[in-house]
Protein backbone atom coordinates (compact mmCIF):
# COMPACT_ATOMS: atom_id res chain seq x y z
CA UNK A 1 0.00 0.00 0.00
CA UNK A 2 3.15 2.22 0.87
CA UNK A 3 4.34 1.74 -2.79
CA UNK A 4 1.02 3.00 -4.32
CA UNK A 5 0.77 5.54 -2.22
CA UNK A 6 4.34 7.12 -3.59
CA UNK A 7 3.19 5.96 -6.60
CA UNK A 8 0.54 8.21 -6.84
CA UNK A 9 2.51 11.07 -5.30
CA UNK A 10 4.78 11.43 -8.00
CA UNK A 11 2.40 11.11 -11.02
CA UNK A 12 1.10 14.46 -9.20
CA UNK A 13 4.16 15.91 -9.25
CA UNK A 14 4.64 14.88 -12.87
CA UNK A 15 1.40 16.24 -14.24
CA UNK A 16 2.52 19.69 -11.96
CA UNK A 17 5.70 19.87 -13.79
CA UNK A 18 4.09 18.80 -17.32
CA UNK A 19 1.47 21.57 -16.72
CA UNK A 20 4.67 24.11 -15.77
CA UNK A 21 6.16 23.12 -18.90
CA UNK A 22 3.12 23.87 -21.08
CA UNK A 23 2.70 27.27 -19.34
CA UNK A 24 6.57 28.28 -19.89
CA UNK A 25 6.22 27.06 -23.49
CA UNK A 26 2.96 29.21 -24.16
CA UNK A 27 4.53 32.28 -22.51
CA UNK A 28 7.96 32.36 -24.66
CA UNK A 29 5.77 32.14 -28.29
CA UNK A 30 4.31 35.18 -27.05
CA UNK A 31 4.39 37.31 -29.97
CA UNK A 32 1.75 37.01 -32.55
CA UNK A 33 -1.95 37.05 -32.45
CA UNK A 34 -4.43 37.29 -35.04
CA UNK A 35 -6.16 40.63 -35.59
CA UNK A 36 -9.09 41.95 -37.68
CA UNK A 37 -10.27 45.44 -36.73
CA UNK A 38 -12.29 48.09 -38.17
CA UNK A 39 -14.87 47.45 -40.90
CA UNK A 40 -15.60 43.39 -40.64
CA UNK A 41 -16.10 41.16 -43.15
CA UNK A 42 -19.03 38.85 -43.50
CA UNK A 43 -18.81 37.51 -46.70
CA UNK A 44 -20.03 39.09 -50.54
CA UNK A 45 -18.34 42.41 -51.00
CA UNK A 46 -15.89 44.14 -48.81
CA UNK A 47 -16.24 48.17 -48.44
CA UNK A 48 -14.06 49.92 -45.81
CA UNK A 49 -15.40 52.59 -44.73
CA UNK A 50 -13.43 52.91 -41.05
CA UNK A 51 -9.72 52.05 -40.74
CA UNK A 52 -8.97 48.30 -40.99
CA UNK A 53 -6.49 46.02 -40.15
CA UNK A 54 -5.35 42.30 -40.91
CA UNK A 55 -2.47 41.19 -39.33
CA UNK A 56 -1.54 37.22 -38.50
CA UNK A 57 -3.77 35.24 -40.45
CA UNK A 58 -5.74 34.34 -43.74
CA UNK A 59 -8.72 35.48 -44.73
CA UNK A 60 -10.85 34.17 -47.17
CA UNK A 61 -12.91 36.96 -49.72
CA UNK A 62 -15.42 35.68 -52.08
CA UNK A 63 -16.30 39.18 -53.14
CA UNK A 64 -14.61 42.56 -54.69
CA UNK A 65 -12.48 44.74 -51.70
CA UNK A 66 -13.25 48.33 -52.43
CA UNK A 67 -10.83 50.19 -49.69
CA UNK A 68 -12.99 53.67 -48.87
CA UNK A 69 -10.93 54.38 -45.76
CA UNK A 70 -7.45 52.54 -44.85
CA UNK A 71 -6.64 48.54 -44.80
CA UNK A 72 -3.28 47.54 -43.18
CA UNK A 73 -2.51 44.10 -43.92
CA UNK A 74 0.97 42.80 -41.88
CA UNK A 75 2.18 39.53 -42.25
CA UNK A 76 -1.28 38.24 -43.78
CA UNK A 77 -2.66 37.13 -46.49
CA UNK A 78 -6.22 37.30 -48.90
CA UNK A 79 -7.72 34.76 -50.18
CA UNK A 80 -9.85 35.38 -53.09
CA UNK A 81 -12.13 32.20 -53.53
CA UNK A 82 -13.89 33.05 -57.01
CA UNK A 83 -12.47 34.41 -60.42
CA UNK A 84 -12.77 38.02 -61.22
CA UNK A 85 -12.70 39.79 -58.09
CA UNK A 86 -10.66 42.86 -57.55
CA UNK A 87 -9.13 45.21 -54.86
CA UNK A 88 -9.93 48.55 -55.87
CA UNK A 89 -8.38 51.48 -53.51
CA UNK A 90 -10.65 54.01 -53.81
CA UNK A 91 -10.29 57.80 -54.37
CA UNK A 92 -13.42 58.37 -52.89
CA UNK A 93 -13.38 59.64 -50.21
CA UNK A 94 -9.42 58.72 -49.44
CA UNK A 95 -8.28 54.88 -49.73
CA UNK A 96 -5.04 54.00 -48.76
CA UNK A 97 -2.86 50.65 -48.37
CA UNK A 98 -0.75 49.62 -46.51
CA UNK A 99 0.87 45.84 -46.42
CA UNK A 100 3.93 45.06 -45.20
CA UNK A 101 5.85 41.46 -44.79
CA UNK A 102 8.30 40.81 -42.19
CA UNK A 103 11.19 41.36 -44.37
CA UNK A 104 13.87 40.21 -47.36
CA UNK A 105 13.17 36.87 -47.59
CA UNK A 106 10.00 36.35 -45.82
CA UNK A 107 7.54 38.01 -48.18
CA UNK A 108 4.52 37.25 -45.79
CA UNK A 109 2.03 39.50 -47.18
CA UNK A 110 0.03 38.04 -49.33
CA UNK A 111 -2.99 37.86 -51.92
CA UNK A 112 -3.85 35.00 -54.16
CA UNK A 113 -6.56 32.70 -55.39
CA UNK A 114 -7.64 29.74 -53.93
CA UNK A 115 -7.10 28.21 -57.22
CA UNK A 116 -4.37 28.79 -59.46
CA UNK A 117 -7.11 29.42 -62.60
CA UNK A 118 -9.14 32.49 -60.55
CA UNK A 119 -7.75 35.73 -61.34
CA UNK A 120 -7.87 38.94 -59.58
CA UNK A 121 -7.55 42.79 -60.36
CA UNK A 122 -5.71 45.33 -58.64
CA UNK A 123 -6.64 48.95 -59.09
CA UNK A 124 -5.72 52.08 -57.33
CA UNK A 125 -7.47 55.39 -58.10
CA UNK A 126 -6.75 58.87 -57.95
CA UNK A 127 -6.45 59.10 -54.59
CA UNK A 128 -4.95 61.68 -51.82
CA UNK A 129 -4.32 58.58 -49.29
CA UNK A 130 -1.06 56.61 -49.27
CA UNK A 131 -0.48 53.25 -50.76
CA UNK A 132 2.84 51.47 -49.29
CA UNK A 133 3.49 47.81 -49.95
CA UNK A 134 6.57 46.40 -49.08
CA UNK A 135 7.26 42.60 -48.97
CA UNK A 136 4.70 41.12 -50.34
CA UNK A 137 3.72 38.67 -53.21
CA UNK A 138 0.60 39.17 -55.35
CA UNK A 139 -0.29 35.40 -56.96
CA UNK A 140 -2.78 35.18 -60.18
CA UNK A 141 -3.28 39.23 -60.35
CA UNK A 142 -4.72 39.78 -63.74
CA UNK A 143 -3.64 43.10 -65.71
CA UNK A 144 -0.48 44.05 -63.28
CA UNK A 145 -0.67 46.47 -60.83
CA UNK A 146 -3.02 49.48 -62.09
CA UNK A 147 -1.97 52.82 -60.60
CA UNK A 148 -4.22 55.84 -61.89
CA UNK A 149 -2.42 58.70 -59.86
CA UNK A 150 -0.91 59.49 -56.88
CA UNK A 151 3.22 60.47 -56.73
CA UNK A 152 6.31 58.56 -55.65
CA UNK A 153 6.23 59.69 -52.18
CA UNK A 154 2.25 58.55 -52.10
CA UNK A 155 2.66 55.18 -53.92
CA UNK A 156 5.56 53.18 -52.71
CA UNK A 157 6.31 49.65 -53.79
CA UNK A 158 9.61 47.63 -52.53
CA UNK A 159 10.37 44.24 -52.80
CA UNK A 160 7.12 42.93 -54.31
CA UNK A 161 6.43 39.74 -56.32
CA UNK A 162 4.04 39.12 -59.20
CA UNK A 163 3.53 35.30 -59.33
CA UNK A 164 1.22 33.81 -62.03
CA UNK A 165 0.30 37.48 -63.31
CA UNK A 166 -1.59 37.75 -66.40
CA UNK A 167 -1.95 40.66 -69.49
CA UNK A 168 0.45 42.63 -68.57
CA UNK A 169 4.45 43.82 -69.42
Amino acid sequence: MEGFARNRTAWKWLGVGLLLSAAAVLLMAGGASATLSGTPYVGGDWTITTPTTLADQSLSVDGNILVESTLSITNATIIFTADGLSLTVSASPAGGLTMNGTGPGVMSARIQTSSSSYFWKFVIENSTSNVNVQYAVFTNVDGGVVVNGGTSTSRVFQYVTLANARGFG
